[in-house]
C-alpha cells in the first residue's frame, strides 16, 4: 500500500517537474513586453549616467551592484551637480523609505484556499 502511494506521488512530481518546450518558449513570448519596458529605462539610465560624466566602467558597476533603478538616476543627477557622498546615500535612502510604506500593505500571511 505504501509502495503503491510512493509511486503515484513520484509519478505526479515528475508531472510537474515536465515541461514542454512549447510552455517555455511560450514564457519567453510572454516576457518581451516586460522586457521591452526594462530595456528603454536601461538606455535611457545609460545616456543620463554617461551624460553627467561617469565612466562606462563606472556605469557598468553601478548597472550590476545597484538594484534600485531610482538610485541610479539619482546618484547620476547628484554626480553631475556635484553632491556630497554623504548627501547622495542620503537622498537615496530617503527615496527608497516608500519601500517600507508600501510594504505594509502587504499581508504577514497569505489567505488560505481554504473554502
Amino acid at each position: 500500500m505504501e509502495r503503491d502511494y510512493a509511486m503515484q506521488e513520484n509519478a505526479h512530481i515528475k508531472r510537474e517537474r515536465a515541461v514542454s518546450t512549447g510552455d517555455f518558449i511560450q514564457g519567453i513570448r510572454d516576457c518581451i513586453p516586460t522586457l521591452l519596458g526594462y530595456l528603454s529605462i536601461g538606455f535611457a539610465a545609460g545616456v543620463v549616467e554617461k551624460t553627467s560624466g561617469l565612466s562606462i566602467t563606472e556605469i557598468i558597476l553601478m548597472s550590476v551592484l545597484i538594484y534600485a533603478g531610482s538610485a541610479q538616476f539619482i546618484i547620476a543627477g547628484m554626480v553631475a551637480a556635484q553632491g556630497s557622498a554623504a548627501a547622495i546615500i542620503f537622498t537615496i535612502l530617503f527615496v527608497n523609505l516608500r519601500h517600507l510604506l508600501l510594504s505594509g500593505t502587504v499581508p504577514v500571511f497569505p489567505p488560505s484556499d481554504t473554502a
